[in-house]
């Protein structure tokens, strides 16, 4: 398997001078914003062993695993250490920027942002947005703040330029939603498969020593990487039912399974579901039954 390219290599290829820190022995964090230049240069088709986020106008013929893809507006597109890609430059009137940072450079919740754009474009040749000229003049001031703010001395800067990042990611993604109305319909529908896929997978509870861990929408917004107002929205339009009322129905079902199947006490099973405290399952499971679970109990041995 071939190495991916490095920074380094980045930085030779397109005739820069090497960063100092990327001269030292050992991994350090990187990031930098430059203006495109050299732009008959090919970049070989490959993996890059670092993100770079490059806003393009020009023509030029991007190469991807899935194929070639003809670049002819406008265009902003995302890589990452693991997809290959190639780029090569037609015409000689590039304009644009490269924007370039290694894996130390990414905080968590950078990371969360990327992920969600890997998973808009998972089923799309490549992370490749096609921008109008005014997108990209927007772009390209974000762009030209991060130089700026890449350029000064606030102490805070880091900061500045992660919510620049993040700016910049949501934006393509609406831009490409917008577009897209099937890609939207299909996302959508990707998060409500993922979320009933983790309400399943709590259940059946197999020990009061062992609870779920998941019990509230924005407990499953964190499990799935996305902000819970977006979640709320999509599983009650896509199932006309809310997140909390597909989770109460979930743990009542369970609830009603254990009553019946098991010898648990009540306070045992409402420590399966989460329940901090007896008297909570309790009213939890009046409230969705209209009975208490000593009464539900008892009704199914009565009826045996």
């Amino acid at each position: 398997m071939d190495a991916p390219e490095t920074l380094q290599q980045y930085y030779e290829i397109t005739r820069r001078q090497v960063p100092e820190e990327l001269q030292r022995a050992g991994h350090t964090r990187h990031f930098n914003v430059l203006l495109r230049k050299n732009c008959m240069l090919t970049m070989p088709f490959g993996r890059r062993d670092y993100y770079k986020i490059c806003l393009s106008r020009g023509q030029a013929v991007l190469y991807t695993e899935k194929g070639e893809v003809a670049v002819t507006r406008p265009t902003l597109f995302f890589s990452n250490p693991v997809i290959k890609f190639g780029w090569r430059n037609i015409s000689r009137d590039q304009e644009g920027y490269v924007c370039l940072f290694n894996e130390l450079y990414v905080s968590a919740e950078l990371k969360r942002e990327l992920k969600k754009l890997g998973r808009l474009f998972e089923n799309e040749v490549y992370s490749l947005v096609t921008l109008s000229d005014e997108e990209y003049d927007l772009f390209h001031q974000y762009f030209r703040l991060m130089a700026e703010e890449y350029a000064g001395h606030f102490e805070y800067k880091d900061e500045v330029i992660q919510s620049l990042l993040k700016l910049i990611i949501f934006t393509a993604m609406k831009i490409h939603l917008a577009s897209h109305p099937s890609a939207k319909a299909e996302r959508q529908g990707q998060l409500v498969d993922r979320f009933l896929d983790a309400l399943d997978a709590q259940f059946p509870i197999d020990s009061p020593r062992n609870p779920i861990r998941m019990k509230t929408p924005a407990d499953f917004a964190d499990h799935l990487n996305i902000h819970v107002n977006h979640l709320n929205h999509t599983i009650k339009s896509a199932t006309g039912k809310t997140t909390s009322e597909l989770i109460a129905g979930k743990r009542t079902a369970e609830a009603m399974a254990l009553l019946k199947n098991t010898e648990w006490t009540i306070a045992e099973i409402g420590a399966g579901l989460g329940f901090d405290y007896p008297q909570y399952f309790n009213a939890f499971f009046k409230k969705q039954t209209g009975k208490s679970p000593k009464s539900y109990r008892l009704t199914l041995l009565e009826n045996l």
